[in-house]
């Protein structure tokens, strides 16, 4: 499946996903950073 999203939409996402599971900050950054540079599929 692949989703198309602007950084900002994507952002928002992460940054939800990262409040629903009650992740740590440093988590949420370590997330985005690897999301950034992965080829999503």
């Amino acid at each position: 499946m692949v989703i198309f999203m602007t950084n900002q939409e994507m952002k928002e996402c992460i940054v939800s996903l990262c409040a629903w599971h009650k992740a740590r900050v440093g988590e949420c950054r370590f997330f985005i950073d690897n999301k950034k540079d992965a080829d999503i599929t």
